[in-house]
């Protein structure tokens, strides 16, 4: 099959007459020029060419022409690239006035459609090629996805890209036609890069530098995101671009400014081929292998038809007249007979502001990212002032007006509602007015409900239902103060703590006993059942205490008969007694 296309390009190109195309392996943007490289990171070819900053880049295999995305001072332009040995280089602006910044670019060669990515606007958009006039169409749209590097599996049919959402990351794909949209890999992935596909053995890879310059991986897994393997994992390095060729998969290295490789089946440690002064960006390989599958079998036929195609209209356009010179609007500069407008400005000739028409009701402006934005007039709001605040605000018939942009809407609501949505019926004031039977008034003095006439609301301002039930359950509060019983209860209620405090204060008395700690002499001639004194002369000191709880003192002890009793007066009586 391989052998097959590259006989059909050969004799394609010879065919149609062009120039000799160099011999290269891989090509690299860098800077404001497109590096050829040999495998081994010799240089085939290097030259300036008038860019400013080169990032996304991609091969279209038809034309034999890069595609690159150039970043300037106002927007992005896709640019085709084409470089040739007997001719200087062609340059051609296909796409023009993106905001910053375009990081992915695919070509089908299949249906001759180019795709990128917006991250900005967080979709991917595509041009048919074989169009005379590019005209941008969105592909698909994201909600929480920032789409990033591209990839097409030409056989089967499929469109992979890297999110790089911050909060959910991951790696996805759809078919062509827009369906079957679906997460591959969303787990342990940081920051993902550049992405490629290995057509022989079947497999996805993926560079992801992990959020930072210190850590970046290279992995891979099937086409349908299984069997999922870590190729390499190293320090100090921030892979970029990516791309697979055989046994071989390379990348750019925006942190070490060099292009590194490494063998699949090996998996040895990756090697630095070359090093640039300034930061490699895109990486593509001049590599068309696809096996012999049958999902694959009717590639060769599309790429001839297209082709042929391209070279019918190529014949056409030679033998007709040259077109009329063009003037371009909005300040655009006429480059090659084409119009380069001005952020801000596209079509053919500058005519249409990408302003017009998308913000529906408010101000357009561009941001110096490039994004659109809409300053809304008073009473809308959403992304493009879309919605208006009053939709649906007032209820029950209410009139909604409001008086600036930030301004919370008020409604007039009509006889018999009230409320800030005119949610509530006049019917509380009805219950108020049975209850109590006066005006009702805020503390503004607004007048709420009059109870003498129909029991309507009056202010202006219609204060809610929960305003006046809290009013009415205030009056209510301090009317009820009034009465008898409520004095009568607090009574009842602090005489019974009296009670339980004096209770526990004396239960706490009761279990004090007296310490009595008077010295007194025992009479000698006493013999005391536990002390047996040697000599005759001896006299034993003892404490009260201790006669007490001996038996042995003629004084009996005895507990005081009422809490009056105080240690004095037992001792005095003890002292009295004849020893």
């Amino acid at each position: 099959m391989f052998i097959k296309l590259s006989v059909i390009f050969a004799v394609l190109r010879f065919a149609a007459g062009q120039d000799k195309i160099l011999d290269w392996e891989l090509a690299v943007a860098i800077g404001n020029h497109i590096e050829l490289l040999q495998p081994n990171g010799s240089v085939i070819q290097s030259s300036t060419q008038p860019f400013n900053k080169l990032k996304a880049l991609t091969y279209d295999n038809i034309r034999d022409q890069f595609i690159v995305s150039n970043t300037d001072r106002l927007n992005d332009t896709i640019f085709t690239v084409q470089l040739t040995e007997e001719t200087d280089t062609d340059i051609t602006p296909i796409i023009q006035d993106l905001p910053d910044d375009v990081l992915g670019l695919a070509i089908d060669p299949i249906d001759d459609v180019l795709y990128w990515t917006d991250a900005i606007n967080s979709t991917i958009n595509y041009v048919a090629m074989n169009e005379t006039l590019y005209e941008s169409k969105e592909f698909l749209s994201f909600k929480h996805e920032y789409p990033h590097a591209i990839v097409i599996d030409i056989c089967k049919r499929y469109i992979y890209w890297t999110n790089q959402k911050s909060e959910y990351p991951s790696i996805e794909r759809a078919r062509l036609d827009g369906t079957g949209h679906e997460t591959l890999v969303d787990r342990d992935v940081v920051t993902p890069e550049g992405i490629a596909i290995d057509y022989q053995s079947q497999r996805l890879y993926w560079a992801d530098s992990r959020g930072g310059s210190i850590y970046g991986r290279i992995e891979s897994t099937t086409l349908e995101g299984k069997e999922r393997e870590l190729v390499h994992e190293g320090t100090h390095i921030k892979p970029f671009g990516l791309a697979v060729d055989g046994d071989t998969i390379y990348w750019t290295d925006i942190n070490n400014n060099g292009v590194y490789r490494i063998s699949i089946s090996k998996k040895s440690e990756p090697e630095k081929i070359i090093e640039f002064d300034g930061r490699p960006m895109g990486l593509v390989t001049n590599n068309f292998r696809i096996n012999d599958l049958s999902e694959c079998k009717y590639i060769e036929a599309g790429i001839k038809t297209v082709k042929e195609g391209e070279r019918e209209e190529t014949a056409e356009v030679s033998q007709t007249e040259e077109p009329e010179t063009k003037s371009c609007l909005n300040d655009g500069e006429l480059v090659d007979n084409k119009c380069l407008c001005k952020r801000g400005f596209n079509g053919t000739y500058c005519e249409t502001s990408i302003c017009h028409n998308f913000c529906v009701n408010g101000a357009c402006r561009i941001s110096y990212l490039g994004k659109l934005t809409c300053r809304c007039d008073a009473g809308f709001v959403g992304g493009r002032c879309e919605r208006n605040k009053c939709d649906d605000f007032c209820l029950n018939g209410g009139e909604c007006t409001i008086v600036s942009p930030r301004d919370r809407p008020q409604c007039r609501c009509p006889n018999g509602f009230m409320g800030d949505r005119c949610e509530y019926s006049t019917e509380i004031c009805d219950v108020y007015c049975t209850d109590r039977g006066d005006d009702l008034f805020s503390e503004k003095f607004e007048l709420l409900c009059r109870c003498s006439e129909g029991f309507n609301v009056f202010s202006d301002r219609n204060r809610t239902a929960a305003r006046l039930s809290a009013s009415k359950e205030q009056d209510n509060f301090f009317s009820s103060l009034s009465n008898p019983l409520y004095y009568l209860a607090a009574l009842v209620l602090i005489c019974l703590l009296i009670i339980i405090t004096l209770a526990v204060y004396i239960r706490i008395i009761r279990k004090r006993r007296p310490r009595i700690k008077k010295r007194i002499i025992v009479n000698k001639n006493v013999t005391p059942l536990t002390y047996r004194p040697q000599p005759n002369t001896e006299q034993c000191e003892i404490t009260i205490e201790n006669c007490c709880n001996m038996n042995v003192c003629e004084t009996p002890c005895y507990e005081p008969r009422s809490f009056q009793e105080d240690k004095k007066t037992l001792l005095s009586n003890m002292e009295g007694e004849d020893f």
